[in-house]
């Protein structure tokens, strides 16, 4: 069946904190405060993959604000929402905490999305999502 692509799929569990949509103003100037947090954590089932995708640069272009990434999670959309409702897709600015979540080979990381790509190997409705990532680079609270 056509949804059930990649043939070869061997999901991990990876734990993404989403981030809130919260502002907080200044009381005195009445400018916002970037204060950004990340309380929502939801697990997914994805690929991981520390390589780079080298069929895709053939045909894209440097361009993005720190396009050099060099690792991204692969999922399926039947997997997400309208599908399962629970499980929104990825947004940009979300992180990463966990890889292998509930094995022996748990990571706590701190991965910062970069990009979210729609593909589809058939050339039709897009079956696959590219979640591109690298180290955070905010080190901020989480």
């Amino acid at each position: 069946m056509a949804l059930r692509r990649p043939f070869h799929w061997n999901p991990v569990t990876v734990q993404i904190a989403a981030l809130d949509d919260v502002q907080v103003f200044d009381p005195v100037f009445k400018t916002p405060i970037n204060q950004k947090k990340r309380t929502t954590v939801r697990l997914y089932q994805a690929q991981v993959n520390f390589g780079r995708n080298q069929q895709d640069r053939r045909v894209r272009f440097e361009a993005g604000d720190r396009p050099d990434t060099t690792a991204h999670l692969v999922m399926r959309t039947c997997d997400l929402a309208p599908n399962v409702a629970a499980l929104p897709k990825p947004k940009k600015g979300w992180k990463i905490t966990g890889l292998y979540m509930g094995t022996h080979q748990e990571q706590v990381v701190d991965y910062l999305i970069e990009q979210i790509r729609h593909e589809s190997p058939l050339r039709g409705a897009p079956l696959l999502i590219y979640v591109e990532f690298r180290e955070n680079v905010e080190r901020g609270p989480p």
